[in-house]
């Protein structure tokens, strides 16, 4: 999962958001549910959802 979201969301999310969304992604549950999400738009839209919580 750590290493779709290197490839998918560098460009998206600043520094402090990706070095958080690592961490969202030490969750197993929450990973899974990252890599199932097939359309990027809302796999964006989960995750910015889980940065805020």
């Amino acid at each position: 999962a750590v290493q779709e979201l290197m490839e998918k969301f560098m460009e998206i999310l600043n520094d402090d958001e990706m070095v958080e969304a690592v961490g969202i992604m030490e969750d197993v549950k929450r990973a899974e549910a990252f890599l199932e999400i097939n359309n990027m738009r809302l796999r964006e839209k989960w995750l910015r959802k889980q940065l805020l919580s």
